[in-house]
């Protein structure tokens, strides 16, 4: 049995150890491949040792702690994966008074991919909608050339938003910071905004919205970059649970 067990374990290892090093090959900077590794290490080591037949051999509580790791793993990746889902579709209602674009990846100047689709929903939604006006959040990283803030409104403006409908919060770097700033341009008590960001991050971020003062804050799901669905939704629940812990959500 021992042997069954040490194959499945082998190649769930493998298979994200073949994931993590999927990000390092590839172009993004993010650095959540060493979740993955770590993953692939807790898997792969107990099925080296019931393959050498010495798994009977380690104390109790080591040969337990893999197993306890990874079903705690898997409840609390349950919870938010059900908390995320509620709305990974959200879709903005028509007339609001603002949007907010939350800011991500700026390169050589322009919005990286996952920024250029956030700016593309407000875009749509501000053509639709021309009395509703922007927020774009985001200050400068250590290595972008502009605040993202400045790029999504040079992007706007070059597709033709009137830059009068187009307020600037480019002094933060996170999520949290987005919100918290943008609520001091708005009346947040009173102004309906829809907070324009990725589909597997607008729990979190309607979380943060509320804690930040929106007192009407809604969703506008922008769809993922395909490519790495499974590790947005991974990294976004260890981010949630670090604004908990931190009294931001």
């Amino acid at each position: 049995m021992n042997i069954g067990v040490a194959i499945a374990l082998a190649v769930a290892g493998v298979a994200c150890a073949a994931y993590g090093l999927k990000f390092v090959l590839s172009e993004t900077k993010m650095r959540f491949h060493f979740f993955w590794f770590a993953l692939a290490v807790v898997l792969i080591a107990p099925s080296v040792l019931m393959a050498a037949g010495l798994w009977d051999r380690v104390p109790d509580v080591l040969r337990w702690a893999p197993g306890l790791a990874l079903l705690l793993f898997a409840v609390f990746e349950t919870i938010f994966c059900i908390a995320i889902a509620r709305h990974y579709r959200d879709e903005a209602d028509e007339g609001l008074d603002y949007v907010a674009v939350l800011g991500a990846q700026v390169l050589d100047g322009r919005p990286g991919r996952t920024f250029a689709r956030r700016l593309n929903a407000a875009y749509d939604y501000l053509c639709a909608n021309p009395r509703t006006s922007c927020i774009i959040c985001g200050a400068q990283g250590v290595n972008e050339s502009v605040p993202e803030a400045q790029a999504g409104r040079d992007c706007l403006m070059e597709r033709g938003i009137d830059g009068e409908r187009i307020l600037l919060e480019d002094q933060s770097h996170s999520t949290a910071q987005n919100l918290r700033n943008a609520a001091k341009l708005v009346d947040s008590e009173r102004d309906t905004v829809g907070i324009v960001t990725s589909d597997y991050h607008v729990a979190r971020s309607l979380a943060l919205a509320r804690k930040a003062g929106f007192a009407h804050a809604s969703g506008v799901a922008v769809r993922s970059y395909e490519r790495f669905p499974l590790n947005n939704i991974v990294r976004e629940s260890f981010a949630w649970a670090k604004e908990i812990a931190a009294g931001n959500a």
